[in-house]
């Protein structure tokens, strides 16, 4: 019996930290892709078009990940200035993270509700992938720098507004995190994504 329930932890462990880092990778891959779509080569050139995770990892925010149930990874250097067409780049270029971890749940929910009960390990995994894909694409989307809503207003503003912005994203970040580590941002934003994906699970597993 307990040896059971090792095997059980030893395959949830398993099953969170492949999730995880899928869920980082594929994000930051998005958006570097995007961005090198529209013409900027930046992400390339740092070297983040790559499936290393260890590159892609902001070990505050998996810290804030494993213990707020959000977090963020490190932001792929961008350079709105070279894409083709400013502001279509930035706009889309800062919604490919979002995008693609919502699309990496509803995947994950969809084969979850093919192959439920076969196998311990691969129920884990896909439930892991939702859980972070709906997670990482709500917290990404909260308008505050350096994360991807920021980045989707400022393709709206003035020139002059997000350069201001962009001047003070350091600032920012005292504040995020101030959001994060009191709790405050957690209160507001663990019923969205509990609806989100409770949503999604009706869609598949009629629950």
């Amino acid at each position: 019996m307990f040896r059971n329930l090792e095997n059980l932890d030893l395959i949830d462990t398993v099953a969170m930290m492949v999730a995880l880092l899928y869920t980082i990778v594929s994000h930051e891959l998005a958006h570097g892709a995007v961005a090198y779509a529209n013409g900027d080569p930046t992400a390339k050139e740092a070297g983040r078009l790559t499936l290393n995770p260890i590159p892609h990892i902001s070990w505050i925010g998996l810290l804030s990940l494993l213990v707020f149930r959000f977090g963020w990874a490190k932001p792929v250097p961008i350079n709105p200035y070279r894409f083709r067409k400013r502001r279509l780049g930035l706009l889309t270029t800062s919604l490919a993270g979002v995008t693609i971890n919502l699309i990496s749940a509803f995947l994950a929910l969809f084969f979850l509700s093919l192959f439920y009960g076969r196998y311990a390990l691969l129920d884990a995994l896909l439930t892991y992938i939702a859980i972070y894909g709906v997670s990482f694409a709500v917290f990404n989307l909260i308008p505050i720098p350096p994360l991807d809503g920021s980045k989707v207003v400022m393709s709206f503003l003035p020139d002059e507004w997000s350069f201001w912005i962009s001047q003070r994203e350091r600032y920012f970040n005292y504040v995020l995190l101030a959001l994060v580590f009191t709790g405050a941002l957690s209160k507001f934003m663990i019923p969205i994504m509990d609806r989100i994906f409770s949503f999604m699970l009706s869609l598949f597993m009629g629950v």
